[in-house]
């Protein structure tokens, strides 16, 4: 009889990445379960059958071919705004992994790392790291975690994907989510013109589905780097959002802004390593993302 394949574990499974990571397991046929702070997740039909339970213990009573930890608050019950809650997370997980599966775990931190730049010059994953906000110095704290753990306990194998601007369908908040709103209305002609808070920002943008895709990639690669950014590498200005948005919804209405010319802050990866090492690439435009984003919204009235 034939070893069925170990399942992938998905932490933060019911979130916005990590839903879509489920989604894409799905597609691709890999078997997977998930994890909430309170909850199992499995899959079933085509969806996932939620199940109140301990995460931590369901961890420890199986073996994993990969964990994709994109949970955005703790798993226990720490406080959430404490810049280690999400490391201690991380770690109580780390405990529970069986001592002789060593599975691959991939750990989605955030572009924040680097800090926003003057520049839209590419971020490679050797750039100076400069954390300007407690969430950025909370994803590093995990990294510099998991760093030791590769080095020193070595109960997985360690791969760290830092995200850049990761937007789509089921974003609760996010300049994407803004707009994806005000097209929704446009379109059901609930409004005349859109409004950005601010057009002083220089965008890297990459659609969730790519970015689950590329999740899972990076944890079933048999050699991978330690380290990769998951972006688009296209600078992406507050104009060419407001075309996209016209575009997308079928007319060319004007644009408001909260305020304007202020110094632009920019955040722009460099993809070429995670091109070259895991054959991954975006495929989704930004137009494609916003309308998906916008036919999703609530504002549509026909959330799918």
């Amino acid at each position: 009889m034939m070893k069925s394949a170990a399942p992938v574990l998905v932490v933060g499974a019911a979130g916005f990445i990590g839903s879509q990571v489920c989604q894409a397991l799905r597609s691709r046929g890999l078997p997977f379960f998930g994890i909430s702070r309170d909850a199992i997740f499995t899959p079933q039909n085509h969806g996932l059958c939620r199940t109140p339970g301990d995460p931590l213990k369901f961890v420890g009573s199986r073996r994993w071919k990969a964990v994709i930890f994109v949970a955005g608050s703790p798993l226990a019950h720490d406080a959430p705004d404490a810049t280690d809650a999400q490391a201690r997370s991380v770690d109580r997980l780390l405990m529970q992994l069986s001592p002789d599966s060593r599975p691959v775990f991939v750990y989605a931190s955030s572009a924040l790392v680097y800090g926003r730049r003057k520049t839209v010059q590419p971020l490679a994953e050797s750039a100076a790291l400069q954390p300007g906000s407690p969430y950025a110095e909370s994803k590093l704290i995990c990294e510099d975690l998991l760093l030791q753990e590769e080095s020193g306990k070595n109960r997985a194998a360690v791969r760290i994907a830092r995200l850049f601007n990761v937007a789509g369908r089921g974003q609760q908040v996010g300049i994407i989510a803004d707009l994806a709103g005000q097209v929704a209305e446009m379109r059901h002609g609930n409004r005349e013109t859109f409004f950005l808070r601010s057009d002083g920002f220089i965008l890297d943008l990459t659609d969730v589905r790519d970015v689950a895709n590329g999740l899972i990639d990076f944890a079933c690669a048999p050699k991978a780097p330690t380290i990769v950014n998951l972006c688009s590498g296209r600078p992406l200005h507050a104009a060419d959002l407001v075309e996209a948005a016209q575009r997308v919804a079928g007319r060319p209405a004007p644009c408001e802004f909260g305020s304007r010319g202020g110094p632009a802050e920019a955040l722009i990866g460099d993809g070429k390593l995670a091109a070259d090492t895991l054959g991954w690439r975006p495929h989704y435009t930004v137009d494609e993302t916003l309308d998906d984003a916008a036919s999703n919204h609530p504002a549509a009235g026909c959330v799918q």
